[in-house]
């Protein structure tokens, strides 16, 4: 998850504000993030899919 969120391809999509994503997941490995984990899951994916289809 980490290689998606930090990727370029992440990063350049403007639905995604890259460096709250990545700010946030660091939050939740140390376990002080409130944003839920199937969030990070459902971003990692949507931006796997994304980089697929629409390089």
């Amino acid at each position: 998850m980490r290689e998606v969120f930090s990727s370029p391809s992440f990063g350049v999509r403007p639905d995604f504000d890259q460096a709250a994503v990545v700010r946030e997941f660091r939050q939740s490995l140390r376990g002080r993030s409130t944003v839920e984990t199937m969030t990070f899951w459902r971003l990692m994916n949507l931006g796997l899919r994304l980089r697929e289809f629409y390089r």
